[in-house]
This record gives structure tokens, sequence and C-alpha cells, in this order.
């Protein structure tokens, strides 16, 4: 699966707005070969910050929409212009992991990281992530899913996103087994700069 990442931060009152095209975008998108879904995020520290993750089958998939006719109509007819505006380039991820059970998402915490360039680092991350998402859909509440993505800009750079039912800005506390996975694989022993977790709350699921 292929998955690309929107950042827009919405000018002041112009949430609905963006909520509406957005819809609409999203429901163009639907119809388009090679779609699976669609999300868009809004960020609990950050109210103007909203997030889009479209999740396609394939990159060819989504290169042949972003190149076609009907979302060049769409920009033209419908311009972001001054209800929001990109504030990160646009990103595209390969899922390595997706470990996946039931629920409506309510909320989603994106989890970046940066792997230190070593021989092996980026293998054993792969399979500790894999280890840990299968341990916190037996245990931790309201689990819906987690990814891990690849940044396909960069070979040691990752996202992991993990979706609840929980619409809270505050996950529940990690439950023992849980933490006691995380304390034998600590996140110093993958990278050295910390990684960056964000929190948000889904608006809108396509």
């Amino acid at each position: 699966m292929y998955i690309t990442r929107q950042e827009v931060t919405v000018a002041g009152g112009r949430g609905t707005e963006y909520l509406d095209r957005s819809n609409r975008l999203g429901e163009l998108v639907r119809s388009q070969k090679g779609f699976l879904g669609r999300l868009i995020l809004n960020s609990f520290g950050y109210p103007a910050k909203y997030t889009a993750l479209t999740t396609w089958e394939s990159r060819e998939a989504a290169r042949a929409f972003a190149m076609g006719p009907q979302i060049a109509a769409f920009l033209r007819e419908n311009p972001l212009g001054d209800i929001g505006t990109v504030t990160r380039p646009n990103e595209a991820y390969a899922v390595i992991h997706d470990v996946s059970s039931s629920g409506e998402p309510g909320s989603v915490v994106l989890v970046e990281w940066t792997l230190d360039a070593r021989p092996g680092n980026a293998a054993a991350f792969e399979a500790s992530r894999k280890e840990l998402f299968e341990l916190a859909k037996k245990h931790v509440p309201g689990f819906v899913s987690s990814q891990l993505l690849r940044f396909l800009g960069a070979a040691n750079k990752y996202v992991a996103v993990r979706q609840n039912t929980n619409r809270d800005a505050l996950a529940p506390v990690a439950p023992p087994e849980v933490q006691a996975y995380n304390a034998a694989h600590p996140a110093t022993g993958f990278a050295s700069t910390p990684n960056v977790a964000e929190r948000y709350e889904v608006v809108l699921r396509i």
C-alpha cells in the first residue's frame, strides 16, 4: 500500500469550508481505481492544523489520479486559496506493517522517527514495531489499527500511525504488557534523535 500525507493550516473561521471542500474531494477520490481510504485529522495541540492521509493500492494508482483531468478540474473549481495554506511538502510513504482490528477511529497519533543509519537498524526497528503492534492489538483498549510507514524520500525515516476509538486528546496509559515491551526495546536503541508524537482527532473518514 501507498499513503500520501498533506498538512494544511486553515485560516480563522474557515474550518467548515475546509471540511466541505475535503468532503467533496474525498467523494471524487473515492471513485478512483486503486483508492482505499482517506482520513482528515485535526490536531489537538494546533487547532488550525489539519492533516490528510490518503491510502492507495499503489503509487501508480495515486499518480494516475494526481496527473488526471478530474483532479485538475477540481482544483480549478475549488482552489484552496485563502481557506488554508499547505505548510509542509506533500509526502509519500510505503506501508511496511498494517495491524488492524475493528471499530471506528476517533483519534490518531502520528509518531515520526528518524533512525540512526547503521547496518541492520532499520530491519530491527521494523520487526520490533510489528511485535509492538500485535501486542497493542491484544491489550490496548479501543485499538483500531497501527501502521508503520516508511518515507519514500529517505530510507531511515518512518511514521507510526496509531488509530484508537477514543476521541479524547490524551490516550489511555499503555497497559503493562506494552510498557514492558517498550522498556525492553527503548527508542534510544534505534534512534539518537527523539521521536516526535502528535495527537489528532478524526474529523472526516472516507
